[in-house]
């Protein structure tokens, strides 16, 4: 299945048109209505989700790690949704990370769809910068990435199922108690003594 990263949204001067994605060769513009659908179908769109209400989307702060959406309006001419210190009004979303030499290695995706691959160091001062807008964030002087987060769900998922499966030992399954010879009876195999009866008794007292 091939991931769509949210990229930009997509106006013709006040009114919305659409949104543009990256699906890892290039740009792909869909109506809300396509990626809301995409959403609902199970499809690998990073970047938005769909809100409470079903209808309107609203962007993935908590498992994208979204901060911000880029609004292109004409050529040219590109706005970020929330205001932001970067005065270049060009922000990233880190879209995978790998390992070449023992260092790792970050790509990302302007909101021009200009890819870049940075060092640690270098994701690090785009953050300070705020010029990072989501797929990952910086905690203290630790990059997360989105893509980690997602892995450790259904782990988390598998312990809570295991868990409900394990139930509580039956009485029959414990351990069979000793007798006084020292030997063991199984409580569910044991033989019980016939109780006698009150007028049987009785009848044998008299003969």
């Amino acid at each position: 299945m091939c991931k769509l990263f949210v990229v930009n949204s997509l106006y013709l001067g006040n009114r919305s048109l659409g949104l543009e994605l990256l699906d890892g060769k290039g740009v792909v513009e869909m109506t809300e209505k396509q990626v809301r659908d995409g959403l609902n179908s199970g499809k690998e769109i990073y970047g938005l989700r769909v809100a409470a209400n079903g209808i309107d989307l609203d962007i993935d702060s908590e498992d994208f790690y979204m901060t911000n959406l880029v609004i292109h309006r004409h050529i040219g001419n590109y706005q970020p949704m929330f205001e932001t210190e970067n005065p270049v009004c060009i922000l990233f979303i880190v879209t995978g990370m790998k390992e070449e030499k023992g260092s790792k290695v970050y790509e990302l995706i302007s909101s021009r769809f200009e890819k870049k691959e940075v060092s640690e160091d270098m994701l690090k001062s785009l953050f300070l910068m705020g010029a990072v807008c989501g797929g990952a964030k910086l905690d203290g002087d630790t990059i997360i990435m989105a893509s980690e987060r997602k892995k450790s769900e259904p782990e988390k998922v598998e312990a809570k199922q295991t868990e409900k499966k394990k139930e509580p030992a039956k009485e029959n399954d414990a351990e069979p108690k000793q007798d006084k010879t020292g030997s063991k009876k199984d409580p569910a195999t044991s033989e019980k003594k016939p109780v006698e009866k009150v007028s049987e008794k009785k009848k044998t007292e008299k003969k």
